[in-house]
């Protein structure tokens, strides 16, 4: 993802997603699904595909809509219990740590792809070069040959008009 916008939005989109997947988990089996579980996904997604900042993004979207409307009392920024706050502070500390490492990620494997660019064009260059040396070998067997039919036919057309001027 090139631009701001799109790995932002990506990040947003996935926090929206986990927070819609927790949704249809709990009408689907009931309370009790642990607080964070489906938002780790979405910000390891906002982290590896958008980078630090969309990583970040996504944890405190996460986290806001967590304390909105997971956490009790609903309707509120605030978590109520130190309990609740504790687990938001440690899933923020999480999702810095993880959108970290996922930087750490993403730098490496761009230095790893412009090494095997840099790698693939060294090959290139090296194999242009062995066949260029090729070509300028076989240019001098081909000017060697060529010159040496050339010695042939002018020792061909000498010999025949000694043969015409011996016989008149």
């Amino acid at each position: 993802m090139k631009t701001p916008a799109a790995r932002y939005g990506l990040a947003a989109a996935a926090a929206g997603l986990g927070f819609l997947l927790r949704e249809a988990i709990t009408a689907s089996v009931g309370p009790g699904l642990p607080t964070f579980i489906t938002f780790y996904p979405a910000v390891m997604v906002g982290a590896l595909l958008g980078g630090f900042g969309p990583g970040l993004a996504a944890t405190a979207l996460s986290a806001a809509m967590v304390a909105e409307w997971v956490l009790q009392p609903g309707g509120s920024l605030r978590a109520a219990s130190p309990v609740d706050r504790v687990s938001l502070i440690l899933f923020g500390g999480m999702g810095l740590f993880m959108s970290a490492v996922a930087e750490l990620y993403r730098r490496h494997r761009r230095k790893a792809a412009a090494y095997d660019r840099a790698e693939a064009l060294r090959e290139s260059a090296e194999k242009l070069k062995r066949l260029n040396t090729e070509l300028q070998e076989a240019n001098v067997s081909l000017l060697e040959a060529r010159g040496a039919a050339v010695k042939l036919m002018d020792e061909s057309v000498t010999a025949r008009q000694r043969a015409e001027q011996a016989s008149r």
